[in-house]
This record gives structure tokens, C-alpha cells and sequence, in this order.
């Protein structure tokens, strides 16, 4: 009687321990996954903010090529009339220069002389 007591009793002690244990690492593992869920949940959003600012970033690049090369184009199209407008006059005064050139031949020639 006393060996069914104590021998069944041990038995099932180290039953329970080990139990206990896998309960524990059951415990320990479910926390781990819960975690590394939120881990993975935490770096999924901060990469879906990242890439919200990536593409904040390429419009605002975008915007910005597309302002430079309309500042180009005006300044190319300004600097272009006022290259014909400074080209027009200097032909303007080559031709006043040769309808007045007799003119002032003559002017300075009687001043002179």
C-alpha cells in the first residue's frame, strides 16, 4: 500500500511539472508570436509611412522638374526676344545710319569747311 502511495504520487507529480512546463513554454511561445506579430504589424506600417513619404517626395520631385523646365522654357523665350528686339534695333539704326549717311557727309563737310 505504502509503494501504490508514494510511487503513483511521484509519477504524477513529475506529470504535473511537466505540464506545467509545456503550459509555461506554450505561455512564453504564444507571447513570443504575439510579439513578433506586432513587430512585423509595426514595421508594415512604418514601411506604408515611409512609403507615403517616398511618394510625397517623387510628386514634390516631379513638381518641382516640371517648375524648372517651365522656368527655363520662359527664360530661353524671354532671352530669345530680347535678343530679336536688340538684333531689330541694331538694323534699324544700320538703316537710319545709311538714309542719313549722305546727309551727315554733307553736314560735316559744310562744318568743316
Amino acid at each position: 500500500v505504502s509503494w501504490g502511495g508514494k510511487a503513483c504520487r511521484r509519477p504524477l507529480t513529475a506529470g504535473r511539472m511537466v505540464l506545467k512546463q509545456i503550459r509555461m513554454t506554450i505561455s512564453v511561445l504564444t507571447e513570443l508570436f504575439s510579439f513578433g506579430r506586432m513587430e512585423v504589424s509595426q514595421l508594415d506600417a512604418l514601411i506604408a509611412e515611409e512609403n507615403k513619404k517616398m511618394e510625397v517626395l517623387k510628386r514634390m520631385h516631379a513638381e518641382l522638374d516640371g517648375s524648372l523646365e517651365k522656368f527655363k522654357d520662359e527664360t530661353l523665350n524671354r532671352t530669345v526676344q530680347e535678343i530679336d528686339q536688340v538684333h531689330n534695333a541694331m538694323k534699324e539704326h544700320d538703316l537710319l545710319l545709311e538714309k542719313l549717311g549722305p546727309d551727315l557727309k554733307n553736314f560735316a563737310a559744310s562744318k568743316g569747311g
